[in-house]
């Protein structure tokens, strides 16, 4: 007799193969549509549920509360991926903001060098 430990891996099965294909940011991104789609076999809002004949369960939906690694070496390659991210989009809008500054700068020095 199928019990809950078995819906489990099942759908840890599914959601593993569809993660497998999915870059992190697109999956960082879409988690919980991706789950869902890999645990129903579509992505329409309105789907079958998901039957295990041997006990007649029947899954209806799933609430994706959050997305970890099981893996500690992943966790921390992924952390160590998103920090990076994080500095260089800080260091990216350090430089435009710093570019900006000196333009205007630049341009008040002339416009002041006008006027005298």
């Amino acid at each position: 007799r199928a019990s809950i430990g078995d819906l489990a891996k099942s759908c840890a099965a599914k959601i593993r193969g569809a993660v497998a294909g999915v870059r992190f940011d697109e999956f960082h991104k879409h988690s919980a549509h991706i789950v869902k789609s890999a645990v129903f076999g579509n992505d329409e809002k309105e789907h079958d549920p998901l039957h295990f004949e041997a006990n007649n369960l029947h899954v209806t939906s799933i609430d994706v509360q959050s997305v970890k690694p099981v893996d500690k070496q992943t966790e921390r390659e992924l952390q160590k991926s998103v920090t990076n991210a994080i500095k260089i989009t800080t260091d990216s809008q350090e430089h435009k903001q710093g570019k900006k500054l000196r333009e205007r700068n630049n341009q008040l020095s002339v416009n002041w060098k006008d006027k005298n």
